[in-house]
């Protein structure tokens, strides 16, 4: 089916299974460049695959509208957009997503009915702050929009040269105007503009690119062309794969890229590609050309937004471009994480609202029963409208701000920041900032994040015998020069063993060698590669003498060269390498097949659980006691293996495996795995490796501390558990006292119970305890409902868990059964490599380390940081600090909102019920949006409490969050009594003494006097309270941002009271503010309620922190009585 689907012009039979093109039904060309086949007649292709013809009348394309479709750009198929809106689009969308809230919702509802003649208030007080929050918002996404414009203008309108087949050149066009089917030209240092299959690149046919603007890897990545286009760069001369090129090389190799151009289109180029997929290693494709047929896959294909480096030029043909491509594919909105405090505070606002209408309901009726004047209806929406404020305007607008503020001193906090690369953290989700502060579970991953991911050859095994230690730092460093020595001996028993094993070693890899010039070092190599743990190896085999030189691919194939020199006669021996089959985390080896004097060799390393069943006996007892003693060590193990493979066993394994690699189905993988491990059985044992992982710096302590705060800690790791348990005792997860209970290799779900009920009867009663899984005892325990509640149990008994052998899903499952068993549980995972990411994404936060493995964990978290020590001040300094603000904001939000309703409410029951407002609406305005919101940004925002190094060193503090103590129904509840207090007081003291009931609607009088008294009385005594519940109260930025805002407030007044505005806006309350001051019962009225209103507070804050203190309360009595450190207990900009 496969072969049937491809086309091939000019064939005389069909070959490899190919159907002829039938020129009679060649499809008319059109005007362009590349020209499109317009034919009616049905594709003969399965659909989503794409067929593209070169010849000497340029290009046909199938289906002919393959660059016109749903999504593309007429004319433009390869423009890309990001972002949200359009010009017509941006105001209705965004109002769209801002009426996705509830809370928008009825300030809609409430600005409509506003309108009506019969509401209390006028309309604008309501509707123009309302206006203002929706083009706030509005204008805040369009802000945001025309930044990612930006950036896909820039992409768009990045040229490169496409091949024109009439002008006989090439030409600059601009991304956008990149079709599939193009025939592209990139140079060196180039992005390419959409998914391309390299042809052929200069000097040869295989090139460098960078991947680092995909996923991160800094290591380059070496691509190559389709056999069947090898023999076409002919006698060309061979050039460097770099930038340093004289100006005649340069033009004698662009005339090169032409001259191939034309040979493609003159011969007759024919590449079926399979339908675009989302994974990035899933590329298929057949090419043929002049009857050589070969297949396309991953090693010739070159993704979108990757760089060509050392390379001076490639030949690529666009095959997917636009929302085709493997970026755009893969660029779909990541699943939204909310924090539980703004799902309580979703909560709070339907409670709100509930209480709201229950409210209005009860003083509707009443009115019916005493007025009589309107229906219940109207009675009903009129209290709405006076009430409104209940739900306070700027309440989400506030939030957002605060928590972007918070976010920002994160980012410039130089405590994380990194000194050698001296990069800061990055908040990349600031909604999630308070969930960092309430952490129950913390699982991370071992390599890279616990440990520098700097790889050491430390020790080896070689026929059951250690020869010793490699490292410099080792107190004896005796293994290199036994190595050394047996290799100098001739006739020494081991000296074949060694030698073929570190043979094996440099040429078992796909690292990169390049030799630099160096004064101390005359001709030193400086290898580079995707895997550390590799580059080791091969530095490993270069110290004993086996010098990796070379890797230089063979013109016209798709092999490459390896030039080894040995360590006695210095001659170079010739590796050639027919096959590397790549290292995965579910395969845990990689293997290549090698040609060597006229012997084929296939040499194998991976993880000794993996490794061993695939050799011909098992290992002798020094090497098991070795791999046991190693990872105890904690080191990494390695088993080496290697076997000689006939010609004939070669020739049709080859076969076997081209056939996997020219499916184009979905099960192309799959059977090039199955293929692949075909080789790799009945491997004879080289010997064993051991590397060292050393840890980051601070990570003992940095644990230490975090045990301290009662955290439990899970390290996920794939290494064996021998590794993994010496690697947890180095950094304090376990230690001497710690009683370790073990739920490894279980065969079966009964026996994975049995195992997790004796860890639980082992551990009962344990003060220290530490739980060790593995992969296979969790495969059968997350499918088992019992299983996955024992091992929940025993992770809450133990303070720490070790888990070894876990694939990447694995990862993710056991984080999912901490959050499914305890929805009130927080988890964060973090991690630094790709095979963390679904373990990041699936926690309430994921915090991603910037490591040698590349940047997907970074990319895909929610803060990015440089070091697992940095996790220190993340959660103890601004988690902690946000969770505390942002519950304190939720309290006093709509503390200070149900205070103001308060006094309408009892203006109701004292006038009847006539559905008249008590303050003055412009104020009631004021107080939502200006003064008594913009200040608790900064309030909060710089309320800090204790030093950060008193914070850091007293984890005690941090309990706070994950005990719910700042944030719970008491609290709440408490802050609502206070509301109610307050808002009754501050309303019937004035209001008693000065205004009774003389209520007039455009005419100031003593009601009025009394109702700006009390409205007054409402503003101080609110502002006063949150500044009472601050830890930093007298700092200078907390009290200049309350006095700033207490200000606004008599200039507000004075602007209603004593200007022309106050006049057209706001009559009844001319020239009252004065009054205020002036009637010396008022004034008495205003200090007194005001003081006295807040003696309940102050006693209250009393009995809470000498009575019920919080883990914060009695670490800040201690610091005050100097028994907490020698530091300063005041807090800083710096220090915050």
């Amino acid at each position: 089916a496969v072969g049937n689907s491809l086309l091939v012009r000019n064939l005389p039979v069909p070959i490899d299974g190919f159907k002829r093109y039938d020129s009679r039904q060649r499809p008319t060309m059109g005007s362009r460049t590349s020209k499109v086949a317009t034919s009616d007649t049905p594709s003969p292709i399965p659909e989503g695959d794409r067929l593209f013809t070169l010849d000497e009348e340029g290009t046909k394309r199938i289906p002919a509208d393959i660059n016109e479709k749903k999504g593309m750009k007429k004319g433009k198929p390869n423009m890309v957009s990001t972002t949200k809106f359009t010009i017509p689009t941006w105001l209705p969308k965004s109002l769209y997503y801002q009426f996705k809230r509830m809370a928008n919702i009825y300030f809609l509802f409430i600005s409509v009915i506003v309108c009506f003649p019969w509401s209390p208030k006028d309309w604008p007080s309501f509707v123009l702050p309302f206006i203002g929050v929706l083009l706030w918002t509005a204008c805040k996404d369009a802000y945001e929009d025309i930044g990612r414009w930006r950036e896909d203008e820039r992409e768009n309108s990045r040229r490169t040269q496409r091949w024109n087949a009439e002008e006989d050149t090439f030409e600059y066009v601009q991304w956008r105007h990149v079709h599939a089917g193009d025939l592209l030209k990139i140079n060196c240092d180039e992005c390419f503009p959409a998914d391309l299959l390299m042809l052929q690149a200069a000097g040869g046919n295989e090139s460098f690119i960078s991947t680092v603007n995909l996923d991160g890897e800094t290591n380059l990545k070496e691509k190559c062309a389709p056999n069947s286009c090898g023999h076409l760069m002919g006698a060309a001369k061979s050039c460097r794969r770099t930038r340093m090129f004289g100006s005649r090389m340069q033009e004698e190799q662009e005339l090169e890229a032409s001259r191939i151009a034309r040979l493609l289109h003159s011969h007759g180029l024919n590449v079926h590609m399979g339908r675009p997929e989302i994974l990035l290693s899933e590329v298929r494709g057949n090419l043929n050309l002049e009857d050589n047929h070969s297949p396309a896959g991953e090693a010739n294909f070159l993704p979108r937004g990757c760089v060509l480096r050392n390379t001076l030029w490639v030949l690529t043909l666009a095959v997917y471009v636009g929302n085709e491509t493997k970026t755009r594919l893969n660029a779909v909105a990541a699943s939204q994480k909310t924090s539980k405090l703004q799902y309580y505070l979703d909560v709070s606002i339907r409670c709100m609202l509930f209480g709201l209408c229950t409210a209005c309901a009860y003083l509707a009726t009443l009115a019916v029963i005493f007025d009589k004047q309107d229906n219940w209806g109207i009675y009903f929406l009129k209290y709405m409208i006076t009430l409104y404020h209940v739900v306070p305007i700027s309440l989400y607008v506030v939030c957002e701000m605060l928590k972007l503020f918070l976010g920002i001193k994160v980012d410039m906090d130089p405590q994380m920041k990194d000194p050698e690369t001296e990069r800061y953290a990055k908040v990349q989700c600031t909604d999630l900032l308070e969930e960092v502060g309430q952490v129950g579970f913390i699982f991370s991953d071992k390599t890279g994040t616990l440990t520098a991911n700097e790889m050491v050859f430390a020790r080896c095994c070689i026929s059951g015998q250690d020869p010793g230690d490699f490292r410099r730092s080792a107190p004896v460093q005796d293994g290199m020069e036994a190595v050394q020595k047996i290799l100098r001996t001739p006739h020494h028993p081991l000296q074949e063993a060694v030698s073929l094993y570190f043979t094996c070693l440099a040429v078992c890899h796909a690292v990169q060698v390049e030799e630099v010039e160096d004064k101390a070092f005359p001709e030193s190599l400086h290898y580079s590669g995707m895997s550390p743990d590799e580059v080791a190896l091969v530095q490993a085999a270069s110290s004993v003498g086996f010098h990796f030189r070379q890797r230089k691919r063979i013109l016209g194939s798709s092999t490459t060269e390896l030039s080894i020199e040995g360590p006695s006669s210095g001659e170079l021996a010739r590796f050639t390498v027919l096959r590397e089959i790549e290292f995965n985390s579910d395969r845990k080896r990689m293997s290549v097949v090698v040609q060597h004097n006229q012997e084929y060799w296939c040499v194998t390393k991976g993880a000794d659980n993996v490794m061993i069943p695939l050799l011909d006996h098992e290992p002798d007892s020094g090497t098991l006691e070795a791999i046991s003693r190693f990872s105890k060590l904690g080191l990494r193990c390695l088993v080496v293996g290697m076997k000689k493979v006939s010609f004939d066993e070669w020739t049709a394994w080859q076969k076997t495996l081209q056939a996997a690699d020219s499916l184009t189905d979905a099960s192309k993988n799959d059977r090039v795995a199955e293929v692949s491990a075909a080789m790799e059985t009945n491997l004879r044992l080289v010997g064993v490796t051991a590397v060292e992982d050393r840890l980051q710096d601070g990570v003992p302590h940095a644990i230490k501390t975090i045990k301290r705060a009662g955290v439990k800690l899970w390290v996920l790791t794939g290494d064996k558990i021998e590794t993994a348990v010496d690697i947890a005792r180095s950094c304090n997860l376990f230690n001497s006292s710690t009683r370790l209970a073990y739920a490894t290799e279980a065969i079966s779900i009964d026996e994975c119970l049995q195992k997790l009920e004796r860890a639980k009867t082992d551990l009962e009663g344990c003060v220290d305890a530490g739980l060790v899984l593995d992969g296979k005892t969790c495969k059968f325990a997350l499918d088992n409902e019992v299983c996955r509640k024992l091992i929940y149990k025993l992770g809450l008994a133990c303070r720490t868990c070790v888990c070894c052998r876990l694939s990447p899903m694995q990862k993710k499952h056991l984080v999912d059964l901490v959050r499914q068993e305890n929805t009130s549980i927080i988890t964060l995972a973090i991690g630094d490599g790709a095979n963390d990411v679904p373990m990041i994404e699936g926690a309430h936060i994921g915090v991603g380390i910037r490591g040698k493995e590349g940047m997907q964990a970074a990319q895909a978290s929610d803060v990015a940081i440089s070091q697992f020590r940095f996790l220190v001040p993340l959660m103890f300094c601004h988690g902690s600090r946000a969770y505390r603000r942002i519950a304190l904001f939720i309290c006093y939000y709509i503390y200070k909102s149900v205070a103001l309703a308060v006094g309408d409410f009892i203006w109701a029951h004292q006038d009847n019920f006539k559905g008249k407002i008590a303050y003055p609406e412009y104020l009631s305005m004021g107080y939502s949006v200006v003064f008594t919101a913009w200040h608790v940004v900064l309030v909060l925002g710089f309320d800090a409490g204790l030093s950060d190094e008193i914070t850091n060193d007293s984890p005690e503090m941090y309990k706070d969050g994950p005990g719910h103590a700042l944030f719970n129904r008491w609290i709440f509840g408490t802050w609502i009594f206070f509301s109610l207090l307050h808002g009754s007081a501050a309303w019937l003291a004035p209001n008693l003494v000065l205004g009774g009931k003389d209520w007039t609607p455009k005419t100031p009088n003593d009601f009025w006097l009394a109702s700006m008294v009390s409205f007054t009385v409402v503003v101080i005594v609110c502002n006063a309270r949150l500044h009472l519940n601050c830890l930093s109260p007298l700092r200078k930025e907390v009290v200049a941002a309350s006095l700033a805002a207490f200000f606004s407030y008599w200039i507000y007044l004075f602007l209603l009271g004593h200007t022309t505005l106050g006049k057209i806006f706001q009559p009844s309350c001319v020239g009252l503010p004065a009054k205020v001051f002036n009637n010396s019962t008022a004034f008495t009225l205003l200090v007194l309620c005001s003081l006295a209103t807040l003696i309940p507070d102050i006693v209250e804050k009393l009995i809470r922190r000498y009575f019920f203190p919080t883990c914060t309360d009695k670490v800040m009595r201690e610091a005050r009585r100097g028994k907490v450190h020698n530091g300063n207990t005041k807090a800083s900009d710096d220090e915050d």
